[in-house]
């Protein structure tokens, strides 16, 4: 069986933008190079910790994911805990396009009812 292991993650920032990364399973730390919003960590080699700061509730919150998690599934998505709103996703690069693109297009059409 043969794994996809060039993944990206996007992080949403305060401004409304999206920060992405490219990286592969066996460099993760690549991910902590320029980066304010999200420290990647390793626990036991078989865990990745994320922390990652809230642009809604600025609060820290915590995600656990096994590396072959990361590596098995086509797309993660880390959201705050207190609103329920994405701010992390982890993945597929063209499936985490499209849900961003799908996720803004609803945005959009909520704030043109209001």
């Amino acid at each position: 069986m043969i794994f996809e292991t060039n993944k990206c993650i996007v992080i949403k920032t305060p401004e409304g933008n999206h920060i992405v990364k490219n990286f592969s399973a066996f460099n993760l730390n690549k991910i902590n190079e320029n980066s304010t919003f999200l420290k990647v960590s390793f626990l036991n080699n078989k865990m990745v910790s994320l922390k990652v700061k809230c642009i809604f509730c600025e609060n820290t919150h915590y995600y656990r994911y096994s590396i072959g998690d990361l590596i098995k599934k086509d797309m993660i998505i880390g959201g705050c805990d207190i609103l329920g709103l994405p701010i992390l996703y982890i993945g597929n690069c063209k499936m985490i396009e499209d849900e961003i693109l799908k996720y803004t297009k609803v945005n959009t059409r909520i704030y043109a009812m209001i």
